[in-house]
C-alpha cells in the first residue's frame, strides 16, 4: 500500500508542469542577485565599497551569472530540439547538479562576506554598516555597499532553492521515463525475470537417425478403413 502510494505522488509530481516555472525563477533570482552586486561599486577609500577587492563576492557574481546563462541556454535547447534527447537529458540533469551545487557556495560564502564587513563596518552594532568616526559620505557609502551585497545573497539564495526544485523535478521525470524499467506488482510466482524478446528458439524436430523412409506410410490403409 505505501508503495503503491509513494509510486501514484511520483507520478503526479512528474506531470506537472511547474519546471518553466522554476527556470523562470532561477533566471530571474540569478539575474537580480549578480546585477544588484554588481553595483556595489563606490570608488575611492581603497577599494573598502568595491565588491570586486573580495574573492567571496566575486565567485558569487561569477555563479550567478553561470546560472542565469544555463537557465536561459537548457530552455533554448529544449525547446528548439537542438540536441537528441537522451544528449540534452544529461546535460539538463548534470547541468543541474552543478549549477546548484554552485550557486549554493557562492551563496554562503557571500553571507560570510556580508557577516564580516558588517562587523567592520557597524563597529559595535554589526546590524548595520556605519563606520565609527567616519563622515556622512562615507557612511553613505558603506551603507549602499553592504545593503546590495545583502540583496546579492538573498537572491542568491531563493536561485539556489529554485535551481534545487528544478533538480528534484528533472530526477522525478528521468525516474519516471526510464525505458529499462520494469514493474514490481506483475504476477511471478517464482521469482524468475520475464525474458528479453528474442530469447526462445523454436525447437528441431529434426531427429538423429530417423529418416523420412522409415516412417510407416498408413495412408493407404485408412483409405481401405
Amino acid at each position: 500500500m505505501a508503495q503503491d502510494i509513494a509510486s501514484t505522488i511520483a507520478s503526479s509530481i512528474g506531470d506537472l508542469d511547474a519546471e518553466p516555472v522554476l527556470r523562470a525563477v532561477e533566471v530571474v533570482c540569478s539575474l537580480i542577485s549578480w546585477s544588484v552586486l554588481a553595483s556595489a561599486h563606490k570608488a575611492g577609500y581603497g577599494g573598502l565599497f568595491e565588491y570586486d577587492n573580495y574573492t567571496p563576492l566575486n565567485f558569487l557574481l561569477a555563479v550567478g551569472i553561470l546560472q542565469w546563462g544555463f537557465a536561459i541556454g537548457i530552455v533554448a535547447v529544449k525547446k528548439a530540439n537542438l540536441l537528441d534527447a537522451t544528449t540534452t537529458a544529461k546535460c539538463e540533469l548534470y547541468g543541474t547538479v552543478v549549477v546548484c551545487a554552485m550557486i549554493y557556495t557562492g551563496a554562503v560564502a557571500g553571507a560570510a562576506s556580508s557577516t564580516q564587513n558588517h562587523d567592520e563596518f557597524g563597529g559595535n552594532d554589526s546590524s548595520t554598516c556605519n563606520p565609527r568616526g567616519a563622515g556622512s559620505s562615507v557612511k553613505k557609502k558603506a551603507q549602499f555597499f553592504c545593503s546590495r551585497v545583502s540583496a546579492s545573497v538573498v537572491f542568491a539564495f531563493f536561485a539556489t532553492a529554485a535551481a534545487a526544485g528544478s533538480l528534484a523535478l528533472i530526477l522525478v521525470k528521468q525516474r519516471g521515463a526510464d525505458p529499462d524499467a520494469r514493474p514490481t506488482d506483475a504476477y511471478n510466482p517464482i521469482g524468475v525475470p520475464p525474458p528479453e524478446p528474442g530469447a526462445y528458439s523454436v525447437p528441431s524436430t529434426h531427429m538423429e537417425g530417423v529418416g523420412s523412409d522409415s516412417i510407416p506410410q498408413t495412408k493407404d490403409a485408412a483409405v481401405d478403413l
